[in-house]
């Protein structure tokens, strides 16, 4: 599924380009793709063949295939070497080690609205030294799930560096939105 993913990312990376469009797409890899070191091998080899579509293609790993107890440190790094940018998705520990995420490659961290927001009113998630953490390591904050206006509201105060959620629009088919 991985494999079908990727080309699928990858045309649609593609005809952006060719209309110089300046979109990116955010493409799930899972953890059974990242534990196979046959396919990664191949999949980062593939990915070498075509340094342009590190600008519009980035990679999404959840924070628990990266916390399975493997090791998956000198993927991620080549992949990042690769020119790619990562993202950590579906994040439910925010006792994050913000500066070796970076050190990886990752430039996105994906945290669930309610989550953040609940982390932030129970003091378990100090925003001003989080946002900081993140600058600092130039990783983007992206809230995702953000489905009400009350809630933006609330979201806002967390200088997010981007949102996404039913409020801004339901995902639809690439083919619906050319």
């Amino acid at each position: 599924i991985d494999n079908m993913l990727l080309f699928r990312c990858i045309q649609l990376t593609r005809r952006a380009r060719k209309g110089k469009m300046e979109l990116g797409f955010f493409c799930n890899i899972s953890g059974y793709s990242l534990a196979d070191e046959g396919f990664f091998r191949d999949f980062l080899e593939f990915l070498g063949e075509y340094p342009e579509l590190a600008q519009g293609l980035f990679f999404e790993f959840s924070q628990a295939d990266l916390t399975t107890g493997l090791d998956h440190r000198d993927a991620l790094r080549r992949l990042a070497n690769l020119g790619y940018r990562l993202s950590l998705d579906q994040v439910t520990n925010l006792d994050i080690d913000i500066k070796d995420l970076a050190s990886l490659g990752f430039k996105f961290l994906k945290v669930d609205a309610n989550q953040l927001l609940s982390a932030v009113r129970t003091g378990d998630v100090d925003m001003g030294e989080l946002r900081l953490t993140l600058d600092r390591s130039a990783i983007d904050l992206i809230i995702e799930k953000v489905e009400s206006e009350d809630q933006l509201l609330e979201v806002l105060d967390c200088r997010p560096d981007f949102g996404q959620g039913f409020l801004f629009g339901e995902p639809r088919l690439s083919a619906e939105a050319t």
